[in-house]
């Protein structure tokens, strides 16, 4: 029968896919903020991983063995559209793996799961009501139903060392938001609420119920920055420091790309959203600006850095609304970059001291050019300094 995907290659090539070993701990700890746990504790030693969280657990063995396959609620699926990649991570950084919860214990070989057809059938075919144990070749695995637990419970036998240093000592920024209790062996991991954000963000706004932080003073580019149910997203390696923040709490008011949801699509969702983050600064803007009262700027003015962003966001409908602008002025014949910068009244004239210089030779009339370097012909050119 014609597959859809070639299961065999896929699970096989599945580690390439895995760019960083502590995803596995941001996987395990939104898993958990999704189970409704209020703790979660991640420890590691002489090359074992234990994992114990006190959520909500799981009644299925399916979703824990297969690849985008997920057993939350409605609410869940709707909103966050989780991919069903996590536990993936564990199996690629594993030798042994057993897990608990409420369905009982289910402990297999990782390494044989991922690469070998036969086994994999069959630790699938363990779903059996009854204790179940399975041994060919040196190959076990077992599901016993008796063995239960509240929450979610891991023990895994790790490939090496190497990855057990790397999990541990992941940046506790990439933990921050999920709003869950998380320690790393006995390491707590400090909480920040999405509040702190507003500190360095004066325009604090909502977005489909979502809460917004907006710096209009970067005015080169308003690059969202989003914090994904507790999953930071961004371009900038401390998303509080991105221009644009959006904390999802509500909806899917943008597009993670998946399965990690390490950077926000550019759909049409994402357009709506910058439109609204445009149309904020700009109102920002125009309250501000038109709330000076002098024209003579200081060495550092704010309200010429709202203006900048004006000049690159605004339509000519909204520039109207202002009551100031600034105008720049430099000398028109002298290669520099130094120029002044002059805040003017809407309607005040602005005289242009600009001329023209000409030179009269032998009764004829030519006008001089500045003289600069041409990097074309690798010459100077023009007559007038």
């Amino acid at each position: 029968m014609l597959k859809a995907i070639n299961e065999d290659k896929m699970l096989k090539l599945i580690h390439n896919f895995f760019e960083k070993p502590q995803t596995l701990v941001t996987e395990l700890v939104q898993n958990a903020v999704r189970a409704k746990a209020k703790n979660i504790a991640i420890n590691t030693t002489d090359g074992k991983l234990s994992v114990v969280d006190d959520g909500e657990g799981c009644n299925s063995i399916a979703p824990l063995l297969t690849l985008a396959e997920s057993n939350w609620d409605k609410a869940i699926e709707q909103n966050q559209q989780p991919a069903g990649w996590g536990l993936f991570v564990l199996y690629c950084q594993a030798k042994e793996v057993e897990i608990t919860s409420r369905f009982g214990t289910l402990k297999f070989d990782a390494e044989f799961y991922l690469n070998d057809r036969d086994y994999r059938k069959s630790v699938l075919d363990s779903t059996r009501n009854e204790p179940y144990s399975y041994l060919e070749r040196g190959w076990a695995h077992c599901v016993d139903t008796r063995k239960r637990a509240e929450g979610f419970h891991i023990s895994a036998t790790l490939k090496n060392v190497k990855l057990q240093q790397q999990i541990t000592n992941i940046d506790d920024r990439l933990l921050q938001f999920f709003p869950i209790h998380i320690e790393i062996d006995g390491r707590d991991i400090k909480q920040v609420t999405a509040d702190e954000i507003d500190k360095d963000h004066p325009i604090k706004t909502t977005y489909l119920g979502n809460e917004v932080f907006i710096r209009p003073d970067n005015y080169d580019s308003l690059q969202a920055g989003a914090i994904w149910y507790g999953i930071p997203i961004s371009q900038y390696y401390d998303v509080a420091r991105a221009p644009v923040v959006i904390n999802v709490t509500h909806g899917s008011p943008l597009t993670p790309v998946l399965p990690f949801r390490t950077s926000i699509k550019q759909d049409e969702k994402f357009s709506l959203f910058q439109e609204f983050v445009r149309q904020e600064v700009v109102a920002y803007c125009i309250a501000q600006i038109n709330k000076r009262k002098t024209e003579t700027p200081c060495q550092s003015d704010s309200t010429l850095t709202l203006m900048y962003s004006m000049k690159n966001m605004a339509t000519q409908e909204e520039l109207d609304k202002l009551n100031w602008f600034y105008v720049t002025e430099q000398q028109p014949y002298y290669r520099s970059d130094d120029c002044t910068v002059r805040i003017v009244a809407k309607g005040e004239e602005v005289i242009s001291e600009d001329i023209e210089v000409c030179l009269v030779e032998k009764g004829k009339q030519r006008t001089l050019k500045p003289r600069e370097y041409h990097h074309l012909a690798h010459k100077f050119t023009g007559d007038y300094e």
